[in-house]
């Protein structure tokens, strides 16, 4: 028991010299001292001192995680909802409208040498039958290139087959000629006496007549 007493009275011997040497140890030490006389609360260590108490660490810690938790709470809710929106709204404004491609001369060609895998000639011709007119759009049997070919050139060709479609347009009759044209199993037949053309039907009023092929035709 002596040499423990003298053991722990060099030690309190040897800490007191080095905090009278050391200025900084002392600064440490003397809070601790005050406050153990003074009866406030014990802590741990001198650490305390330095960086505060565990409590308020952990109320800033806590006030941290809440305040995380509210953020994450609010991009949820809004800030994921108004990307998903605008990813929308980005996509509905890039797409274009599709235009139509209008039907005109260069179609009826390319529907005619589909259908036949010739460039026949085309003509409206009136048929009379028991004293009333009827008019054909007739599929005839002079090909492009040929020498019997009225048009001089592939140009007045196509100007031809446009004034066609303008006139089937203008009276609603040219789904229905395009109708015929695939449907029928006729073809044109040249070198032949007469003629074989295919006839398609036009559905049409006497006036309507008359201002295609003219009152006395």
């Amino acid at each position: 028991m002596g040499s423990g007493r003298r053991i722990v009275a060099l030690s309190l011997t040897t800490f007191s010299f080095i905090v009278a040497s050391c200025p900084v140890a002392s600064a440490f030490v003397a809070p601790v001292s005050i406050a153990s006389h003074r009866g406030t609360s014990l802590r741990g260590s001198f650490f305390d001192d330095l960086f505060g108490n565990n409590n308020d660490a952990e109320e800033k810690f806590a006030g941290l995680n809440e305040g995380a938790k509210d953020d994450e709470n609010v991009w949820d809710a809004s800030g994921l909802a108004a990307e998903i929106e605008r990813r929308n709204t980005d996509g509905e404004e890039a797409e274009e409208p599709v235009e139509e491609v209008e039907f005109d001369g260069y179609a009826l060609r390319d529907a005619i040498l589909n259908k036949f895998g010739v460039c026949w000639d085309v003509d409206f011709q009136r048929v009379e039958s028991y004293g009333f007119r009827k008019v054909y759009l007739n599929i005839l049997p002079f090909k492009l290139g040929s020498r019997k070919f009225r048009h001089a050139s592939e140009w007045d060709y196509l100007c031809h087959l446009q004034a066609i479609v303008e006139i089937l347009q203008k009276y609603d009759l040219l789904d229905s000629v395009l109708a015929q044209l695939q449907e029928t199993k006729k073809k044109p037949r040249p070198g032949t006496s007469p003629l074989v053309a295919v006839p398609l039907r036009l559905d049409l009023t006497e006036e309507q007549i008359d201002q295609i092929l003219g009152p006395n035709r």
